[in-house]
């Protein structure tokens, strides 16, 4: 397989590497009354955010700046429900909160949580001896506006190479922000299926749907690139084919 490689100072291999187990816990909310639409990650982040303003983990906000980090709490949408992801800190929030009969307004919608299904598993983080594959079920921004111009003048060869240093780049990002250090060298190829536009707020970001193979183990419900918290960049292990709605 053509690889993308981020370099290590030591050369081992892959399945000598200790895995590193992370603490995630995913809530799934069932609505009184469903709220018309395919999706409602962002808005669910909105509403959680007003819910829960002094806690920075639910918006990556303090003190009117943001916060630079991988977020700990991201939200999906799957099958009309919204589902919760938390990850170390942010796994270890969601099981506080009083979700039953919580009221959130998503858009201009009011909604009312009948019930919260809690899932709790240790995932894993980890070189493996195998390439694993990967699909995305809401669109991948890796570009940024800044590299976006960029990536236009390449041709299509060097395009397909820079979405695959890209995926690696995001990978490490995501893993580095829940505290795993991959010291030995990163493959990924991305072979791309679509793109499409997608808003977020007042830009225009270029989204890529396709799958990848990786020599990584990926926890469950991962997100990587950008807007990873209002439910972009979604990752399910290839063999899934579970209802998901794409992200707007």
């Amino acid at each position: 397989m053509p690889r993308t490689d981020v370099d290590s100072t030591k050369e081992r291999q892959p399945d000598s590497v200790s895995a590193k187990e992370i603490p995630v816990i995913r809530v799934e909310l069932t609505w009184e009354t469903p709220p018309p639409g395919s999706n409602h990650a962002m808005e669910l982040r909105g509403a959680l955010a007003t819910q829960f303003p002094g806690n920075p983990l639910f918006h990556q906000h303090q003190d009117d700046k943001f916060i630079y980090r991988y977020p700990l709490i991201q939200y999906r949408w799957r099958a009309g429900k919204g589902v919760i992801v938390g990850f170390h800190q942010g796994a270890m929030e969601l099981l506080t909160l009083p979700w039953f009969g919580l009221e959130l307004r998503l858009g201009a919608t009011a909604v009312r949580v009948r019930d919260a299904d809690f899932s709790c598993k240790m995932e894993r983080f980890a070189f493996n001896a195998s390439l694993q594959r990967y699909r995305f079920c809401s669109p991948w921004l890796p570009l940024s506006q800044r590299n976006y111009e960029k990536y236009l003048d390449l041709s299509p060869e060097e395009q397909t190479v820079e979405r695959n240093r890209l995926l690696v780049g995001n990978l490490l990002s995501a893993a580095k922000g829940l505290g795993v250090f991959l010291k030995e060298r990163v493959q990924a190829q991305f072979d791309l299926q679509r793109t499409l536009w997608c808003r977020y707020k007042e830009q225009e970001l270029l989204g890529f749907f396709g799958a990848f193979a990786t020599n990584l183990i990926l926890p469950e419900d991962l997100a990587i690139g950008a807007k990873v918290s209002h439910g972009y960049g979604w990752l399910v292990k290839e063999k899934q084919r579970g209802s998901v709605d794409p992200a707007p």
